[in-house]
């Protein structure tokens, strides 16, 4: 499900198929009601409104369906038509199941943060970071094969990333002069050329550069040694050279309540650092600290953007 937030109130709202949600939300003594335009909701906060989408077949919760993979992403692009006419000011994501979407849609489907990206033609990179408290960080690489990785620690990746994290430090979180820390890729950055030549061929040169340009970047760091509590304290956001370098520490320290921020896109999305977790959809062992964090966050940088 895309979960909306309201572009004239501030509520949230879901894009789901309502009679799917209703009886799950009774069980759970949860008020909803049904939307048609969310510019005619009159709902108080203690009701969850649904922007009905509805779905073809019926849908068990916790069970994947391949014949309705099209309509998960129907919802996801619902979201973004919404916020784009102005009727919503940002979107949630819930998790989703990237293989069931790609085998069933034949497409390339990655994630949402690819997907998103392909939808706004006149952008041309976005910036997956994940948050928990004031612990960011960013990977260099996305959902890309790790022996794929070394193909795309260039310079030009790296300052491409480090211009769109460091502005939007700036411009979202009031960061005057984000510190950004980069890791090497290889163990112990390299050992200046003993185990690996992508920190002096690629990262360094790329620092150097970003430095010259007046950005506050420092490294490269060996991986092993980036994520201890006191060095968390130097920096602002870390950027990794690959999706588990960067997810492995910040999921293992505060599983609870990392979210995922997509940088660069005209539109503010977040959404829970978790997986689908199928095995415990419906139950009371779900935990909603994630969601409830994406949420509170989405509305602040829609704020801030709308004020800008």
């Amino acid at each position: 499900c895309s979960t909306l937030i309201s572009q004239n109130r501030n509520f949230f709202f879901l894009i789901a198929d309502f009679c799917k949600v209703k009886p799950l939300a009774d069980k759970f003594n949860c008020p909803v009601e049904k939307i048609k335009l969310c510019e005619d909701i009159t709902l108080n906060k203690d009701v969850l409104a649904v922007y009905d989408y509805k779905f073809n077949e019926e849908i068990t919760p916790g069970v994947s369906n391949p014949s309705e993979s099209e309509k998960v992403l129907g919802m996801i692009d619902k979201a973004v038509e919404l916020i784009l006419e102005g009727r919503a000011s940002a979107m949630v994501t819930g998790p989703i199941n990237k293989e069931l979407i790609a085998s069933s849609c034949k497409i390339n489907f990655t994630g949402h943060t690819e997907y998103l990206t392909k939808k706004f033609a006149s952008i041309k990179k976005t910036v997956m970071m994940m948050q928990a408290e004031d612990f960011r960080v960013v990977p260099l690489t996305q959902h890309i094969p790790l022996k794929s990785v070394p193909k795309y620690i260039t310079k030009k990746n790296i300052k491409e990333t480090a211009y769109i994290v460091n502005k939007c430090l700036k411009e979202f979180w009031n960061i005057e002069d984000p510190k950004i820390y980069v890791s090497g890729l290889n163990p112990h950055s390299g050992e200046n050329g003993i185990i690996g030549h992508e920190e002096i061929l690629e990262i360094n040169p790329a620092l150097q550069e970003l430095k010259s340009e007046g950005i506050n970047v420092s490294g490269p760091f060996p991986a092993d040694s980036l994520f201890n509590k006191m060095t968390r304290k130097e920096y602002d956001v870390a950027i990794c050279m690959y999706h588990d370098q960067a997810l492995i520490p910040i999921k293992s320290i505060f599983f609870d309540s990392v979210i995922n921020i997509t940088l660069g896109l005209p539109i503010i999305r977040t959404s829970p650092g978790h997986g689908t977790a199928f095995n415990i959809v419906g139950s009371e062992k779900v935990n909603i600290n994630p969601f409830k964090v994406s949420l509170i966050e989405a509305e602040r940088l829609a704020k801030l953007k709308k004020r800008d």
